[in-house]
């Protein structure tokens, strides 16, 4: 899978042809090491309703990654906030 894959999922799905991350938060827990393998996935925490910005009509999501390494411990969190939308025409 690509990285943030749900962000591209939802343009798609919610037909919103223009998409920008307005927000990206990371929390560090577990240093990384040299030689660690992390493990990510992607939680989908919330869509918003229809909304409209100067950008035009569209849908704020908010997605955190998870990061985990080999022994299961959490290394750490981003969170992005991305803006799907339809041009004003």
């Amino acid at each position: 899978s690509q990285p943030l894959q749900f962000h591209f999922a939802l343009t798609q799905a919610l037909v919103l042809p223009e998409a920008v991350m307005t927000d990206n938060t990371i929390v560090f827990r577990e240093p990384v090491l040299p030689g660690d393998r992390l493990k990510t996935w992607q939680v989908l925490c919330s869509v918003s309703p229809e909304k409209h910005t100067k950008l035009g009509l569209g849908r704020f999501w908010d997605i955190d990654v998870e990061y985990v390494n080999q022994r299961g411990e959490w290394v750490g969190t981003e969170s992005y906030t991305g803006f799907g939308y339809r041009r004003d025409q």
